[in-house]
């Protein structure tokens, strides 16, 4: 079973471990070396971005983060072991994070914009519903839109 709990300043030596590794570079790669950038980053915006450690069976295992801004909502998130990737986990995380997010009241359309080049991650997003919006993509980032739950 896949839970998620608030981002605390507990997590963030983890988390800075986690944007160090190989998979996460190419597509990740904030530049944050020390745990104390991770912090300056990660505690911003609490007003317009919810922060969450997802965890399967009480083991940390992933990363997401939920915003609005501007008038858009949207989904970032990453599975923190590159072990994981491929086998199904990814979806299933996110699939778990939209009902979270609908538990919570959420009900806005929700949009990612992964690297054009992040082909696994947009199959992951296919999975869950989301569609490609080509007039919102650009030159390196493949736009989608997951619809607005029905009231």
């Amino acid at each position: 079973m896949i839970t998620f709990r608030i981002l605390e300043p507990k997590d963030y030596p983890m988390l800075r471990e986690w944007l160090s590794r190989a998979h996460m570079k190419p597509w990740w790669d904030e530049g944050y070396d020390t745990v104390a950038q991770v912090a300056a980053s990660y505690s911003r915006n609490p007003a317009t971005t919810w922060r969450f450690i997802a965890e399967q069976d009480g083991k940390d295992i992933g990363y997401l983060q939920y915003w609005r801004e501007r008038g858009l909502a949207g989904v970032d998130q990453f599975l923190a072991d590159g072990e994981m990737l491929g086998n199904g986990l990814g979806p299933e995380t996110l699939l778990a994070f939209i009902a979270h997010l609908e538990n919570m009241g959420v009900k806005d359309p929700i949009t990612v914009d992964p690297h054009i080049e992040n082909t696994r991650a947009i199959r992951c997003y296919e999975k869950c519903g989301f569609i490609h919006d080509p007039m919102r993509s650009t030159k390196t980032t493949y736009f989608m839109e997951r619809p607005a739950t029905a009231e």
